[in-house]
């Protein structure tokens, strides 16, 4: 199953998806900017994590025991990640970062990850990835010319509150 968030969405609240088995896709909203902690813990169907442009903050234990995650893309903006974030997301075969600055993480957020997969960055930032607290863990960096790529717009989402708390039935 889909979960597709509406334009206007700014945090996923604590919690909100916690244990969805059901959840193989998400797609997430350019607008949004948090994701608080444990928002997908658990949700062990997810097959991709795409963190838009616009986020900049993932907090605990958001994505920890999404075990069917293959690929993790993450946003341009992205400026901190929390501890235990990816942890257990064991299938994981490659990581995309936008960022040419490595996201802060502190908290050992990547785990259970094999650190020989494939880590795409933007060109030029090899050296600060090297160095960055958790993802100089990782061992197989591949630079790459991001320029004239972008996240593609999801179709058109009718406007909504712009807090997602819980998901409830």
């Amino acid at each position: 199953k889909t979960v597709i968030f509406p334009d206007g969405i700014e945090v996923i609240g604590s919690s909100a998806f916690i244990e969805c088995d059901s959840i193989e896709t998400l797609q997430l909203p350019n607008t949004l900017k948090v994701i608080e902690d444990f928002a997908f813990n658990g949700c062990k169907m997810l097959k991709e994590i795409v963190i838009p442009n616009s986020v900049d903050s993932i907090g605990y234990y958001v994505f920890e025991d999404c075990s069917s995650v293959e690929t993790l893309t993450l946003g341009s903006s992205l400026a901190s990640i929390g501890t235990c974030a990816f942890y257990g997301c064991s299938s994981l075969k490659q990581i995309i970062s936008y960022n040419p600055t490595p996201p802060q993480a502190s908290g050992n957020p990547f785990g259970t990850v094999d650190k020989t997969i494939p880590v795409y960055i933007p060109k030029g930032s090899l050296q600060l990835y090297k160095e960055a607290n958790e993802f100089k863990k990782f061992n197989n960096f591949i630079e790459v010319d991001f320029t004239g790529i972008e996240e593609s717009d999801n179709e058109e989402k009718p406007n909504s509150s712009k807090y997602f708390d819980k998901l409830w039935g």
